[in-house]
């Protein structure tokens, strides 16, 4: 069901999804907001019926648009196991 409503193809989400942005000495962090798009906001209802059963494979990149950023190259993964959405991990404040 999950994977019928998301597909398999890789998406943009600076495009269609507010996106925040912190960095700090030593890290990078990036905050996306799912319920800024309406469509977004429709696969995390259908994927909190499942969370417990899928498996998220996420990379991020930069995108390239010319020569001195190509190739692109992977930033970052993260897996998703087993996620309680339910469940509060923290809190992040706005500036």
């Amino acid at each position: 069901m999950v994977r019928k409503a998301v597909g398999s193809t890789p998406a943009i989400m600076g495009t269609k999804i507010k996106q925040t942005y912190c960095r700090g000495e030593r890290f990078f962090e990036l905050t996306i907001d799912t319920g800024s798009s309406s469509v977004a906001a429709g696969v995390m209802r259908i994927c909190n019926g499942y969370c417990r059963m899928i498996v998220v494979d996420m990379a991020f990149l930069f995108e390239g648009y010319d020569e001195s950023t190509l190739p692109e190259r992977v930033l970052g993964c993260a897996r998703l196991k087993n996620v309680e959405f339910g469940k509060k991990l923290r809190f992040v404040e706005s500036a």
